[in-house]
């Protein structure tokens, strides 16, 4: 078997570093500066909870070790093994997430707005979060950090109440502050009611129906090459639309405290103005994957 150029000329490096000091301290200085190791592509079974496709190796909330009607425990088990657990958060105006019936096993349901609610800009509504300032667990505090990588995220969703005539924005995924430039996913409906999805300020076609009481799998891949990429969004395991150029690449974060992952909220002045549904199988992943249509 041909053995791969870069692994040989490494280890030339290691067994023979007086000889190739100059050459090795370069190549090292490459290494380090590529892409982490990305998972090969792979086609994830709709049907089945992502992890019988692939092990995620970003983040994985399963929500499937909670108690039916109840918000506990508090904290959400990250079953990547990577050690990202998050931590439950209620909103200013409303209540904490409780774990109900999932689209596998147990999910996890905001829970509807009071009767006669209005929005409130600053005023920021439940979640989930990790932060590594509070959770200092994760085996590797960069892994969310996308700067020049191809990734992939997805989630189950499930709408009890749509804003009839408004605007309405719901927060997926968000890691890190806007500026410097990380990367949120997240789901808009314009007050004509056209649904579009966004990874950060690139967005998807109109999507044709986005309707209460079903299931609907929500994802995105972005392939890279350097600075440059396109983003793919998914609809119950369907392409919403041709791949999109990526409006502007994402930065590492440039401190620890701004290393955090939230579902269902984002961290600005103007708040998203809510979410009342169910969420499932939530994840982050490296790589550039597909997914099964799904049938109902």
């Amino acid at each position: 078997m041909k053995k791969d150029s870069s692994f040989v000329k490494i280890s030339k490096c290691v067994v023979r570093p007086h000889l190739l000091a100059r050459r090795c301290s370069a190549m090292f200085a490459a290494l380090l500066a590529a892409p982490l190791f990305s998972l090969p592509a792979v086609t994830i079974d709709l049907s089945k909870p992502v992890s019988e496709s692939l092990k995620p190796d970003g983040i994985y909330w399963t929500f499937d070790d909670g108690m039916i009607g109840e918000p506990f425990p508090l904290e959400v088990e990250d079953h990547s093994g990577n050690g990202y657990d998050g931590k439950m958060r209620e909103g200013m105006d409303r209540p904490l997430p409780v774990y109900d019936e999932g689209r596998f096993g147990k999910a996890l349901r905001f829970l509807p707005f009071p009767e006669g609610y209005t929005y409130v800009p600053n005023h920021y509504n439940p979640q989930i979060i990790w932060r590594l300032t509070e959770t200092p667990g994760a085996w590797d505090e960069t892994k969310l950090d996308m700067e020049r990588k191809s990734f992939t995220g997805g989630v189950w969703v499930k709408l009890d109440e749509i804003f009839e005539g408004q605007f309405q924005l719901i927060y997926l995924f968000e890691y890190g502050r806007k500026e410097p430039h990380q990367w949120s996913f997240f789901v808009i409906k314009d007050a004509e009611g056209n649904w579009k999805l966004h990874l950060d300020r690139t967005r998807s076609e109109a999507m044709q129906e986005f309707e209460t009481g079903i299931w609907h799998h929500l994802a995105f891949s972005l392939e890279m090459d350097g600075d440059a990429g396109y983003v793919t969004f998914w609809v119950d395991g369907n392409m919403l639309g041709d791949p999109v150029a990526l409006e502007k690449p994402f930065l590492a974060p440039e401190s620890d405290t701004d290393r955090f992952f939230i579902l269902g909220e984002h961290v600005v002045g103007s708040f998203a103005n809510g979410f009342a549904g169910l969420v499932d199988d939530a994840f982050i992943t490296s790589g550039v994957h597909t997914f099964t249509p799904v049938q109902r």
